[in-house]
């Protein structure tokens, strides 16, 4: 989903598990989209695809309805987590 032309988009990282999970809503409180991001042995599931860091943001009160308080902004270029935990 993330395009490799070092632009920097923006996701929200809502989990992390070293188990894969099926990204289905039911497994994440009823939220839809989740995409999952192989980080090493990790498995981090993110949400949504932004252009804005102030659209991230916003977005990121909504996650956090859904019980994801623990959740986070991060930056994704060239298909790579840049800048995670910086940006909140």
């Amino acid at each position: 989903a993330y395009q490799e032309d070092n632009l920097i988009y923006y996701s929200i990282q809502i989990a992390a598990s070293q188990r894969l999970i099926e990204t289905k809503p039911y497994n994440f409180n009823g939220l839809e989209s989740i995409e999952v991001y192989k980080d090493g042995n990790l498995y981090k599931y993110l949400y949504g695809n932004f252009t804005s860091i102030e659209e991230a943001k916003e977005k990121l009160k909504d996650v956090k309805k859904f019980g994801f308080n623990s959740s986070f902004v991060i930056g994704i270029r060239n298909n790579k987590i840049i800048l995670a935990g910086e940006l909140n």
